[in-house]
C-alpha cells in the first residue's frame, strides 16, 4: 500500500482549497451578472444586458429553475422565500458547481497521465479554469507524492483505500 506523507498531503490540501475558492468566487460572479447575488434575485426585466440576448435569457431562466428547486428541496416555496433562504441556495448553488468543475478539472489531469494541455477546457467562458489548471500542473508530484511505509506516524490514522 502506498501512502502519502505529511508534506504531500499538505500540498493536496492546500491546492484543493486555493482551487475551489477561486471557483466559487468565479462562479458566483457568473451567477451575480445572470441576476442572482445571494438573497437577491432580480427578474429578467430588470437585466437589460440579458434580456436582449435570447440565449443568456433561458439561461437565466434556467438558473432560476435550478435554485427554485433547491428552495423546495429545503422546504420553502419559492414564492415564498426569504431572503436568507434564496442566499442558501445561491450559496450551496455556487459549492455544487465549484465541486463539479473541480471534480471534471482532476479527472482530465488523471485521464492526461500528463500534464492536461492548458486550452483543453470544457468550459472556455470561465478564463479562471486555466488558471486552476496551471495551479494543478504546477503541485510538484514527484517530490510531493514520496510512499511512506505504513508503519510511520504519517499513516496512522489513514484509512485504507483499495
Amino acid at each position: 500500500m502506498t501512502v502519502m506523507n505529511r508534506r504531500a498531503k499538505s500540498a493536496i490540501r492546500s491546492l484543493v482549497l486555493t482551487l475551489r475558492h477561486k471557483l466559487e468566487d468565479d462562479i458566483a460572479i457568473q451567477l451575480k451578472r445572470y441576476g442572482f447575488a445571494g438573497e437577491r434575485w432580480l427578474p429578467l426585466e430588470r437585466l437589460p444586458h440579458i434580456e436582449r440576448d435570447d440565449q443568456a435569457a433561458s439561461d437565466h431562466y434556467r438558473l432560476k429553475a435550478a435554485l427554485e428547486q433547491q428552495l423546495r428541496r429545503m422546504g420553502v416555496d419559492p414564492g415564498k422565500a426569504k431572503p436568507q433562504q434564496r442566499a442558501e441556495a445561491a450559496d450551496w448553488f455556487v459549492r455544487e458547481i465549484a465541486f463539479t468543475h473541480l471534480n471534471r478539472l482532476v479527472a482530465l489531469k488523471c485521464l492526461a497521465g500528463r500534464r492536461p494541455p492548458a486550452n483543453y477546457i470544457l468550459w472556455p467562458s470561465y478564463p479562471v479554469l486555466k488558471e486552476c489548471i496551471a495551479l494543478i500542473n504546477s503541485l510538484d508530484t514527484t517530490a510531493d507524492l514520496t510512499p511512506t511505509s505504513p508503519n510511520t506516524p504519517d499513516a496512522s490514522n489513514l484509512q485504507r483505500l483499495d
